[in-house]
């Protein structure tokens, strides 16, 4: 039996659906295949009363299927009332096996036997149906399975989740209130979760609620537990259960026999696509996770689109308006499909880009027509998004006391790269040289971008390396000098605490650290004595680079997640023979270096109690997370009068609604840290806003903007709690700034009711940006106990002796 249509879609998922929908509502021949006997078989499967999202919001949904962010029962029942309700033509427990034929005429093998004609095929087979399996012995146990349908289910069993994407962690969060549950994660951190499931796993480790095993990965399972591969040596964890959330692959095999090509061996790469979704068999359209898009309104759009589009019915993409308005004042009155062109012409780093995830970067960035001599940003500042060059140049001042000198930057290049790695102030100010035209790229959309696109990241990391190291230690050379150290670079990882240098090894190498920081110290009875801080950008390990027979004379570890650049000490020795003021450079910084006087300080009794308070006083407020912070609160508690000036202050200048809790927050000696936002390098609030509501000033003040909608995403993102949830209202009927702050102590306010309060937004620190004069809570404070200002500096008033007054206190 052989039937026959003008449109054969596989798979009814959001994309496959829509496509269905949009055939039917337009009268167009169809047949939906859907091998299960429901539709929508993703997300029926996903775990009960899930939350589903409808990012990203900016995106307009352009299909005859009705979507919005819901809890999965009622999608689903929205989807298959639609379904209904306009009469589409699907086949159930119809799985296809094999695809023949060519355009206008393909022959599509449903198992069974039946062959089903179709002049195109839409493929929405995405990837769940293709799960990932543990690969190791036992991995078929009865007890071992690979979906959570209802955690409700289990109640008082030891539960192993095994994979540390969003999926695992929403299946341990939910089955963790009443199981024992342990979530095995391969990386040496939550790497690949969304930012509120990673506070959301964090929070559940640090409680208790949740056991975690990091860089661990199974390697049997037998027939009470699972053995683990552990940093620390092989463990069998006991276990009722195994559920395995290892990811989805594309059904390799089966694409391939299509006829489809895919761009690499690797497995995870999805095939290449024409704008209109088409793959290289002419005739067979590829859309949602199959394709590389995995939210699921990009799905939906992209059903209606090609099944418009083989009606013969024309249609503009969903962001076709975004994009006219983004490129209006760039390329006035130009298709959007030339402005792409051109973009992908003249800049390199964008030239292996599909022209869809060229649309879509473009949908993150801005384009700029810059007059000549204008600023595009300054040393120091805290922006970090990323410029491409797409005609003229620009110039990167080397001395701001002699702008005139300057390394110029021309069309096809990027700059930026090194806010956008480290989360830290701009190194150099950067000027238009002529009338210049640049790409904006926001960081969050480049970091996605690069983790990606391999050609992508392969060009950020090699520039990267190079300018780093050529402002670390070429400055006022060509770039060309330090090619060879280039060559010889290496970029390693250290998750935090990991050793980078260790005292007593041979000095075989000189550190640039790229992004994060780390502490000097001595490891002491087994305990990491912290001395120093170095932020990103900082060297260490020159002193040995100055005596071949040294040895380190200092650990150094990194406080948080941090990369490093490494360069043998071959390569800086030979460099250094032709650069002899480097090494001099190296004699001046050794000055300053603490490692280089730690021996000094341990000598003698007397200093031996002010070594170990001050780093002591260090190693807290790095485990505390101060090394990710640019400007976080510190109180002095020898200093401190408890008056609550401080937050006083602050609920007055910000609308009767204090943005820091000076009681809470932890201690060690005398100091304090208050919980107030910390405006970190790399905003964990500032991720998963999904109006793009945080941003941050280029004085570094990550703020909270009049567009939030308080979801909360931010709130539940950071992992210090300073973040809330409030009425932004003025409830005491005070005036705002100092003097309202002054009324309040005084007891003077207005008699009159507060206003009737709206809905709650995220609230938290701006350092009172648009008051002016710096941080009320500081201000505020009669004896100087509260101190706002970069981690860096408080590690030097710490070892000075400084802060804390009376640092053993």
């Amino acid at each position: 039996m052989t039937d026959a249509f003008d449109i054969a879609i596989l798979g009814s998922g959001p994309g496959g659906l829509s496509a269905a929908v949009t055939c039917a509502r337009n009268g167009l021949s169809h047949i939906l295949l859907e091998r299960s006997a429901h539709l929508s078989d993703t997300i029926f499967k996903y775990q009960k009363g899930k939350v589903v999202m409808a990012h990203p919001l900016r995106l307009p949904l352009q299909s005859e299927l009705a979507f919005d962010a819901g809890v999965r029962e009622g999608i689903l029942g929205i989807w298959n009332d639609r379904a209904a309700e306009v009469g589409i033509n699907v086949r159930y427990s119809a799985e296809v096996v094999g695809v023949g034929g060519q355009d206008g005429g393909f022959k599509i093998e449903v198992k069974g036997g039946e062959i089903v004609t179709a002049k195109k095929i839409i493929l929405a087979i995405g990837m769940q149906g293709n799960l990932r399996q543990l690969g190791v012995p036992g991995q078929d146990r009865p007890w071992v399975q690979y979906q959570l349908d209802d955690p409700d289910e289990y109640h008082n069993e030891r539960i192993m989740v095994v994979g540390a994407g969003d999926a695992g962690i929403e299946n341990a969060l939910a089955l963790a209130d009443h199981n024992e549950v342990t979530i095995i994660n391969r990386a040496p951190e939550f790497m690949r979760a969304k930012p509120g499931n990673l506070a959301d796993i964090e929070r559940a480790c640090r409680s208790g609620l949740t056991q975690v095993f990091h860089d661990s990965m199974p390697i049997g399972v037998d027939d009470d537990g699972v053995v683990l591969q552990t940093p620390s040596g092989d463990v069998k964890v006991l276990v009722d259960r195994v559920i395995a959330r290892v990811g989805a692959i594309p059904p390799r095999k089966f694409i391939e026999s299509c006829g489809i090509v895919f761009p690499s061996a690797d497995p995870a790469a999805v095939p290449e696509l024409s704008e209109t979704y088409e793959s290289n068999v002419k005739g067979l359209y590829i859309i949602g996770a199959l394709a590389g898009y995995t939210l699921i309104k990009q799905a939906i759009n992209q059903g209606h689109e090609v099944a418009l589009r083989l009606g013969g019915i024309d249609v503009a993409p969903a962001d076709e308006p975004l994009l006219t308005q983004r490129f209006s004042q760039a390329f006035p009155g130009w298709p959007v499909g030339r402005a792409l062109e051109t973009l992908r012409t003249a800049v390199p780093m964008l030239s292996g880009l599909t022209t869809l995830q060229l649309r879509e970067m473009m949908l993150d960035s801005s384009v700029h027509r810059v007059a000549a001599g204008a600023t595009i940003f300054r040393r120091g500042d805290y922006t970090s998004s990323l410029f491409n060059i797409v005609e003229g140049q620009v110039g990167v001042v080397l001395d701001d006391k002699n702008p005139a000198k300057m390394v110029h930057i021309g069309a096809g290049e990027f700059f930026g790269e090194l806010g956008l790695v480290s989360g830290r102030r701009r190194s150099a100010t950067v000027v238009a040289v002529g009338e210049t035209l640049l790409v904006e790229s926001p960081r969050r959309s480049i970091l996605r971008l690069r983790s990606s696109v391999e050609a992508v990241k392969e060009v950020i990391d090699e520039t990267t390396v190079r300018r780093l190291i050529h402002t670390a230690l070429g400055r006022g050379l060509p770039v060309e000098e330090v090619a060879e150290l280039v060559a010889a670079a290496e970029l390693k990882r250290y998750k935090a605490n990991e050793a980078i240098i260790t005292e007593g090894e041979h000095c075989d190498a000189l550190y640039i650290i790229r992004s994060g920081s780390a502490t000097v110290g001595r490891d002491v009875d087994g305990k990491h004595q912290a001395l120093n801080y170095i932020p990103a950008g900082g060297l260490v390990g020159e002193r040995g680079l100055l005596d071949p027979d040294a040895r380190r004379a200092a650990t150094v570890r990194a406080a948080i997640l941090s990369e490093v650049v490494r360069i043998s000490a071959e390569a800086m020795t030979a460099f250094m023979v032709r650069h002899p003021e480097l090494r001099e450079l190296f004699r001046a910084q050794m000055q300053t270096q603490f490692d280089a006087k730690i021996k000094q300080d341990l000598i003698g009794a007397e200093k031996t109690a002010d070594v170990a308070a001050a780093s002591s006083a260090i190693s807290f407020l790095v485990s505390q997370g101060i090394g990710e912070s640019t400007n976080a609160l510190v109180i002095d508690e020898s200093l401190c009068t408890r008056c609550n000036n401080c937050e006083t202050a602050c609920a007055s200048t910000h609308g009767g609604v204090a943005r820091l809790n000076r009681e809470a927050g932890p201690t060690f000696a005398s100091i304090h840290i208050p919980t107030a936002c910390r405006h970190c390098e790399q905003p964990h609030c500032m991720s998963d806003c999904p109006v793009d509501a945080i941003t941050r000033s280029s004085s570094g003040e990550v703020f909270i903007n009049d567009t939030c909608i308080g979801c909360s995403n931010c709130a539940n993102n950071c992992p210090y709690g300073v973040i809330k949830m409030d009425y932004l209202e003025d409830h005491t009927g005070h005036s705002t700034g100092l003097v309202g702050w002054l009324a309040a102590m005084l007891g003077l306010g207005k008699p009159e009711a507060a206003h009737e309060p709206h809905r709650k937004l995220a609230l938290k620190c701006d350092l009172c940006k648009d008051v002016g004069g710096g941080p009320a809570c500081v201000r505020a404070c009669p004896t100087g106990a509260a101190t706002r200002t970069a981690p860096d500096i408080y590690m030097a008033l710490i070892r000075e002796g400084q802060l804390p007054n009376k640092l053993g206190s």
